[in-house]
This record gives C-alpha cells, structure tokens and sequence, in this order.
C-alpha cells in the first residue's frame, strides 16, 4: 500500500481517525492499511488540497484488484508469477491447487502444539540434519509476492527439489555444537534406504554415541521425510541401534534451521 494514491476520501478518513478519534498513527496503519508517510501528509494536508492525479485511468475495479490480490496468495504458483504470467493465468483461468494439503497442515500445527512447551534445553539435544545439492554456474533466486507478516504463510515456502547434477553433502548440528558432515560419492548411486543406511547411518550413530560419552547427552535425530529416510529397513535400523526420532511433518523445511546454514 505503500505506493497507493490518496483519495480525497482516504485523507479525510485519515484525519478522521487522527483528530476526532484520538488514533495514533500506528493504530491508523493497522486500521486502515495505509503507510506511516502516507498518514503523516493526510495530517499536515487537508484533503481539499490534494489535487487530482495525472496519469492513465485506473484499468482494474476495487473489485477487481481484490480478487488479483486473492489469486496471488491463494497458492504458490500465484506468489511466484511474474506480471507477464499473472496475465495469462488470470484471463485464461488457468488457477492451481496448493501443493500443501489441509491434511500437512494439520501435521505441522500438531507438531507445534506437541513441542510448544519444550525448554531450550531439549531443543538443544535435537540432532538436525540435512542434505543439499552444490551446483556449478548461475543460481537465480526465486521471488515471491507477499504482503507484511505473511513470511510464514504456506503458499509463501519456496520447496527445494533434488537436481540430477552436482554434488551432494550431508551434514548436522545440536545445540552441542556443529556435527560431522558426509560428502556423497557419486559411486554410491542414488540416496537409497540402503545406501543411506550404509553410509549415512553409521556417521549418525558414531556421532550420538559419540556426545552421549563424552558430554553426557542424549541427542535425538531429526530426519526429513525423504523416502530413504521413511523406509521400513531405515526405522528399523535406528531402532536397533537404540537412535530416537523426532516426528517430523511433511512439506517443512522452514522448520529445520540447518536450512538456513545451506544458505
């Protein structure tokens, strides 16, 4: 709204509130959605000075504006269109779905009603872990339209995908301190269940073994739902090596903060 012009109305409505309703400015900015600055002049200006705007007459309705805004937060695909896109898509009523489900967000909210109350310092016992792709050339990075406080909105999470090329890494930390890392030799293949049970598992294992004798604590592994990390002969194998899992709900990378470290 920053950039939005001022009606005649807007600046009364705006004096309104500051004058007579003995609003703060701030309490005008939540109410009525217009910038610090914008109520700043409405206060010193009275409206009948604020002449009339030049330029190219409005194309779309409030209406009209109201349900653009609605298309764009409505989903990803929305927040990432570029205005070229959202043309296209919106006259051509090509709308998508939210490839985060009702159901995930159910996970997510359960999650954090579960662990609400966890202290720091079983937060700190918890073992994060992560692996990430290392690409050669550009790397474009990936907008999305959002408005103030929407950061965390779902339709708002860019999602990473694995690239077939490059190189990968694996690595962890608790609030111990940082944790070994694995490089992933390209003869190894595929992250599998058995190769990640073969050359990942191992690490993990020697690593809380290693903090439960020297340091006395017991860390509990957080793992993404990757499917060489859901596999039945996964679960299994950290069973058996006595390894606690800590649930983790899909479509959540925003939860882990060793995403911020890949960063």
């Amino acid at each position: 709204m920053g950039t939005k012009h001022l009606t005649n109305d807007d600046r009364q409505r705006i004096r309104t509130l500051y004058f007579e309703g003995n609003k703060t400015k701030a309490e005008i900015h939540d109410i009525a959605v217009f910038s610090i600055d914008q109520i700043k002049t409405a206060i010193k200006a009275p409206s009948s000075n604020v002449a009339k705007r030049s330029g190219r007459a409005r194309v779309l309705s409030r209406e009209q504006e109201k349900e653009l805004v609605s298309f764009v937060t409505s989903s990803k695909e929305g927040r990432r269109a570029s205005f070229l896109q959202l043309s296209v898509i919106l006259f051509q009523s090509l709308f998508g779905k939210p490839p985060i489900s009702e159901t995930n967000r159910q996970k997510r909210l359960a999650r954090a009603l579960e662990h609400k109350d966890w202290t720091p310092e079983q937060w700190a016992r918890v073992l994060w872990t992560d692996d990430t792709w290392i690409t050669g050339g550009h790397h474009r990075k990936q907008y999305v339209t959002r408005r103030l406080g929407e950061e965390w909105d779902p339709t708002c999470i860019i999602e990473r995908y694995q690239r077939k090329h490059g190189w990968m890494f694996w690595g962890c930390f608790s609030g111990l301190g940082k944790g070994p890392g694995l490089f992933w030799e390209k003869d190894w293949g595929s992250i599998t269940a058995e190769t990640y049970r073969s050359h990942t598992i191992p690490i993990i294992h020697g690593w809380i073994q290693f903090c439960q004798q020297q340091l006395a604590d017991q860390l509990v592994l957080m793992q993404d739902g990757a499917p060489a990390h859901s596999a039945s002969d996964t679960i299994l194998d950290l069973q058996e090596r006595g390894i606690q899992i800590i649930q983790w709900p899909p479509y959540s990378p925003d939860l882990n903060p060793i995403e911020m470290c890949w960063n």
